[in-house]
């Protein structure tokens, strides 16, 4: 399982890519996360497949995924987890929350995996397994 502390969401141009490196101007307005470099990269103590990175995300991605399933019924993302790693996901759900929504959909390729993502506000979480 890899699950992913999204926050940052910014706005820029339209991106291939949902997740964006968090650059030093971008570090004070982070949550405290003990780590040695803004977007590094970490396992959970006890190891295991799991681990998590702090990003900014390319919010029109998101957006463009929400209203594509709104209209058409499916979406897309492309998810650069990792060096070397890019998951296609179709989104196949949205739903409105208290302050955002949610998009979740299976990882391209077959297999079980898929995504879940929660925009709250200008904070983003999800996993992806």
């Amino acid at each position: 399982m890899i699950t992913l502390f999204l926050a940052s969401v910014t706005s820029c141009a339209h991106a291939n890519a949902l997740f964006l490196p968090v650059t030093m101007p971008d570090w004070p307005a982070m949550p405290a996360a003990g780590l040695d470099r803004a977007d590094a990269l970490r396992s959970p103590a006890g190891g295991g497949g799991a681990w998590e990175r702090l990003v900014r995300v390319a919010r029109p991605e998101l957006t463009a995924a929400r209203d594509d399933v709104e209209s058409a019924g499916a979406g897309h993302l492309l998810l650069n987890v990792r060096e070397g790693m890019r998951l296609d996901v179709v989104v196949q759900r949205t739903a409105p929350t208290k302050w955002g929504y949610s998009l979740s959909g299976r990882v391209a390729g077959g297999g079980v995996g898929f995504a879940t993502l929660v925009v709250h506000e200008d904070v983003v979480a999800g996993s992806i397994w």
